[in-house]
């Protein structure tokens, strides 16, 4: 068993390196997310709040002097001290590691301080009614730390970003921005999959949700980006079997009933070129990047956890959950809240981790997303399978295209475009022009 060291987080070195920079140099990349919390020693602290008012590069006379006149002088150590600090650092190559040290000790002094109420809530019993909610609020305060840890990208690095990304679209306007889905029509619109955004599928009952999905991630993860697939309805052989006849490129009847294919084809048995094909498509999806999930527990916690492992583990980029309606999220919240808190939660996760989701939902009879319109607010882009839904007609559940809901970054909300499902080779592609 390890033996637990109890000693604050810090770093003497690295607080006076940061100060001794902030002495010298003005304009420090991601400053703005230094606050006198960051800083252990009181020492430093009070450096700190008195540089403040001193225009940069600080004189050591006049902080010295000033500090003399506030009566602090004796508590920072003294002019040796003031001189030792301000000499430390000699360049600002290291400031911003040092400054994601520094936030990192503070968080983890945080996450003790809350940590310890959490104990002090758990020993106090004396309106256990209040139990719960004494202790979700530190609980809560420890998880959040660990995104205060990371400091905000600075003004200038997300300008530069975004001149740079501004720089390849001029220079090639019809490039795919994102991670390709490998369905021409809806890579025109979307421009690919894009990192930090939700992307919804909406679709009746047996519409084909997942297999556009299921498309899209192989798609994806043939150009070498790692996916991800979570599936809450089936087994995940049952997704790899749907899998192996898009890899395969082969009728939906030659993997999931070969001998009843090769009958139908006039064969006796299944022919060597196709089983040919199949072997080269299970060889080709052995070594392709994409990964299957199907969780017993369909708690959001849960499945963020899993999502969480696979990123770090496997690099994954995009991530498909099949479907929204099956999840859980806290308890004692109506269906509609509980959709809506895990539509949120999906929001963050793919903000902080920078992935693409693609979340399936469930349509009503009315088209609506059942039980969750409010994923229409945290989309980024939104899709409908669009189905002729008249029972009365001979096309009843004919695939007539694919319904633009939404389109955040672009201005294709509210238009049509012609893909379906071709059931006989289990892929949505363009349909046929009919005269």
């Amino acid at each position: 068993m390890n033996k637990v060291v109890n000693k604050t987080p810090h770093s003497e070195s690295i607080e006076k390196s940061i100060l001794s920079c902030l002495f010298q140099y003005e304009d420090l990349p991601e400053e703005g997310t230094i606050n006198s919390d960051l800083f252990f020693s009181p020492a430093h602290k009070i450096i700190y709040h008195e540089i403040q008012s001193i225009p940069r590069p600080v004189d050591i006379v006049i902080l010295t002097q000033k500090l003399t006149d506030n009566k602090k002088l004796a508590s920072v150590g003294g002019p040796a001290m003031i001189v030792e600090v301000f000499t430390y650092q000699p360049t600002s190559s290291f400031f911003k590691t040092h400054l994601d040290k520094l936030h990192q000790y503070a968080a983890r002094r945080a996450a003790i301080k809350a940590a310890n109420l959490l104990l002090e809530a758990s020993y106090d019993m004396s309106d256990e009614e209040l139990y719960i909610e004494l202790t979700r609020a530190p609980m809560e305060t420890v998880a959040e730390i660990a995104e205060a840890a990371s400091p905000s990208r600075s003004r200038n690095e997300i300008i530069s970003a975004t001149l740079e990304t501004f720089a390849e679209r001029v220079q090639n306007k019809e490039a795919i921005m994102g991670w390709p889905m490998g369905i021409h029509e809806l890579d025109t619109v979307f421009k690919g999959l894009h990192p930090k955004r939700i992307f919804i599928i909406g679709g009746f009952p047996t519409s084909g949700k997942t297999v556009l999905a299921l498309q899209i991630l192989w798609n994806v993860a043939l150009s070498g980006t790692p996916t991800l697939m979570i599936t809450l309805e089936m087994p995940s052989e049952g997704i790899a079997d749907r899998n192996l006849i898009i890899a395969s490129k082969v009728k939906t009847e030659a993997v999931t009933d070969p001998h009843l294919h090769a009958k139908n084809e006039g064969n006796s048995a299944p022919t060597k070129m196709q089983l040919t094909r199949i072997r080269d498509g299970a060889m080709l999806l052995k070594k392709t990047p994409i990964y299957y999930e199907d969780p017993t527990g369909a708690r959001i916690a849960s499945l963020c956890i899993l999502i969480r492992k696979h990123v770090k583990k496997n690099g994954v980029k995009v991530v498909a959950a099949d479907y929204l309606q099956l999840m859980r999220g806290p308890k004692g919240m109506t269906k509609e809240q509980e959709m809506a808190s895990i539509s949120h939660t999906f929001q963050g996760l793919a903000k902080e981790l920078g992935i693409c989701i693609i979340l399936l939902s469930q349509l009503n009879k009315d088209g609506n997303h059942k039980h969750c319109e409010a994923i229409n607010e945290d989309a980024d882009a939104a899709i409908n399978i669009a189905q002729i839904m008249d029972k009365e007609s001979e096309d009843y559940r004919k695939h007539i295209g694919i319904s633009i809901k939404k389109d955040r970054h672009g201005p294709n909300t509210g238009s049509f475009v012609n893909v379906v499902l071709n059931k006989e080779y289990l892929k949505f592609e363009a349909a046929p022009f009919n005269h």
